[in-house]
């Protein structure tokens, strides 16, 4: 079994995270999602305590709900409105493939399609935003414990040549949870200066902060 495979194996969604976060989220009281989910209040509150978990039939419908409330319509339609969208945009999954790369990534990037998708992060980066991915991993992002965060660092992109472009991003990266219970991370960005990148480093307090879903 490959390491990235050993990874996505491992990962368990923290429901008390993604439950209070979905009900925070909609500016939902405990009472009002109980209705929604023909549960008690009183389940609700044992759910995000982590004193029991949702059955299957719940957390199903919990992602579709999250899906739903983005109104992002079908998966597939989706992502190929991502990836015209020409603001740079990518969405990674939780082994570190990029799945979806918008026309403002390959603009950006000045790149086809093929050689951004379908390809391990790790292969195409290196410098901070390599500390990025690792630090949303560690933090439980996959899992759902993070509700967003923000970035800002030095990005060194790996052609398939050898060279290595290097310039400053500023990112904002959120949680996508996907209908059949996996969570993606949706990055986007965009190019800024040297100065620019670290007068925000400056106001975050370092590479990045993040906001826990709880």
């Amino acid at each position: 079994m490959s390491t990235a495979q050993s990874y996505q194996d491992m990962q368990t969604i923290h429901w008390p995270s993604v439950i209070r976060h979905f009900r925070v989220s909609k500016g939902l009281k405990q009472a009002a999602l109980a209705d929604d989910l023909g549960v008690t209040q009183t389940m609700i509150s044992r759910w995000e305590a982590g004193n029991a978990d949702p059955s299957a039939k719940i957390r199903n419908r919990l992602f579709e709900m999250f899906w739903t409330m983005g109104s992002l319509g079908p998966q597939e339609s989706w992502m190929d409105r991502t990836r015209l969208h020409p603001s740079v945009i990518g969405v990674i999954d939780s082994q570190g493939r990029q799945i979806v790369a918008s026309r403002g990534v390959l603009r950006s990037l000045d790149v086809e399609r093929n050689e951004v998708e379908d390809r391990l992060f790790s292969d195409m980066y290196s410098g901070d935003l390599i500390e990025v991915f690792e630090t949303l991993k560690s933090e439980g992002f996959f899992e759902g414990r993070i509700s967003s965060a923000e970035s800002v660092g030095k990005v060194e992109f790996k052609r398939l040549d050898g060279r290595v472009d290097t310039f400053w991003g500023h990112g904002l990266h959120r949680p996508i949870f996907m209908p059949n219970q996996q969570i993606h991370w949706l990055a986007s960005g965009a190019a800024i200066s040297e100065q620019a990148a670290l007068d925000v480093r400056e106001k975050l307090g370092g590479l990045m902060v993040i906001k826990k879903a709880i």
